[in-house]
């Protein structure tokens, strides 16, 4: 008897349902996600609905004023963490509407429908404050009760290109948090295990039209105006210098690197010294700290005790260290 089995339906006896044509499956009336078919599936462990679009469409999740399209929807019901495969979507700020974050992925993990979601694999996301994002993983961070940005953080091989007429960039296998609040990019090098000599590998790098240096961490400091103001980058610090008549090599504890005025400072910890020398040997300079400013006639000054020969020593660090950093470009 049909009808009297559909009375005595219990919905736990329920292990599969398909619904077909214009789904929309809502949650908590701010999420909406829309489909051409949805499958409930439900075993002892868990239950999930499956989203899936027409042929040669794309599934549509709708979260505030935000909107992602997805190949293929997966929510866990038990967890209610959301799964996107291949998403492509946008974060609009409501305080700055021409701040529209755009990305795209691999795969989108969203746990619970919390302030942050994770993006994985091919991971690109635009930036209007700071640039274009190509990573293995990436972050994002929203304010809570808020409709803007906080952070976004990627993780493993990450490249940023700025918005920059220096054509700025910074690449790391560690990680980069740009902080929305502070206007500010802090950036680590990879922990390296196994400690392998080839361990400048795991530098991180930046690069401009003037320098190229590599470091173990760094920070980018950001005026209103989204122009990077000040750099800092420290620990076992790599430099190559390019003017406009030669090039230059150096290596520092710690270098600031002021852009705009293209002013660059190399500063040595404790009794230790900074070394800068020319590719063609017109000049070697040993001292505590070394300013360079393409601004002045005499760019190049040596502050502290200056010296203009290298010991033995700071020639077997050339050597051993900077001559492997210097081929690899």
């Amino acid at each position: 008897n049909t009808k009297s089995a559909i009375k005595n339906l219990n919905i736990e006896d329920i292990y599969s349902i398909a619904f077909i044509n214009n789904v929309v499956l809502s949650i908590d009336e701010k999420l909406n996600i829309f489909s051409n078919r949805a499958v409930f599936e439900k075993n002892q462990n868990n239950s999930n609905v499956f989203l899936y679009p027409k042929e040669q469409d794309l599934c549509l999740f709708k979260y505030e004023n935000n909107e992602i399209t997805a190949k293929e929807a997966r929510l866990d019901l038990e967890s209610f963490n959301l799964f996107l495969k291949e998403p492509k979507g946008t974060i609009k700020n409501m305080l700055k509407k021409e701040n529209t974050v755009s990305f795209r992925s691999d795969e989108l993990f969203w746990h619970n429908f919390e302030n942050a979601f994770l993006l994985s694999g091919h991971v690109n996301v635009i930036d209007p404050e700071f640039g274009i994002i190509n990573s293995d993983e990436v972050e994002i961070i929203k304010k809570i009760k808020q409709n803007q940005l906080r952070k976004i953080i990627s993780r493993k091989n990450t490249t940023i290109n700025f918005f920059s007429k220096n054509q700025t960039s910074l690449k790391t296998k560690g990680i980069i948090e740009l902080d929305h609040e502070k206007k500010c990019i802090s950036a680590f090098s990879s922990k390296n295990p196994k400690k392998s000599p080839s361990y400048q590998d795991e530098d991180l790098v930046y690069k401009d039209l003037n320098v190229t240096i590599r470091a173990k961490r760094a920070t980018l400091k950001y005026t209103d105006k989204n122009d990077v103001e000040k750099i800092i980058l420290e620990n076992s610090v790599r430099f190559i210098y390019q003017n406009q008549g030669y090039i230059g090599y150096g290596i520092a504890d710690k270098i600031e690197y002021f852009p705009n005025e293209k002013n660059i400072k190399l500063i040595s910890e404790d009794d230790k010294k900074v070394l800068f020398w020319k590719e063609d040997n017109s000049l070697n300079l040993s001292a505590n700290e070394i300013h360079i400013n393409q601004k002045e006639k005499n760019d190049i000054k040596g502050l502290g005790d200056v010296r203009f020969t290298f010991n033995l020593d700071e020639e077997n660090l050339i050597h051993d260290i900077f001559s492997k950093y210097v081929s690899s470009e």
